[in-house]
């Protein structure tokens, strides 16, 4: 049987983890809300954005003197998004874009 002294040191340890494992839910939800406070911030640009590709890709369509880049060959509707597939891109901050393409793709 264990001895006083070892179950003291016992409760403390286990006391102390579990501090260390309410600080880091602590810092995780704070994370957390700061995570979503920026995505929510964003919501306006990302609707701007959806808009902007919706409105080049239109107004590109049927026009001769567009670049080959967006208005294609004729052949696919989706010549750009033909060109870059989706998570294609290495940086973070054009997420939207990816979106974009693979709801279009």
């Amino acid at each position: 049987m264990p001895s006083l002294k070892s179950l003291k040191n016992r409760v403390a340890s286990v006391k102390s983890t579990k501090k260390i494992t309410t600080a880091k839910q602590m810092v995780a939800a704070a994370k957390l809300r700061c995570a979503e406070k920026a995505a929510k911030a964003a919501h306006p640009y990302t609707e701007r954005i959806k808009t902007m590709f919706a409105n080049l890709f239109a107004s590109s369509e049927g026009n001769l003197n567009a670049p080959m880049l967006l208005s294609g060959t004729g052949v696919e509707k989706t010549e750009l998004m033909k060109r870059a597939p989706p998570g294609a891109n290495e940086k973070k901050l054009v997420g939207i874009l990816d979106a974009f393409v693979k709801k279009f793709a």
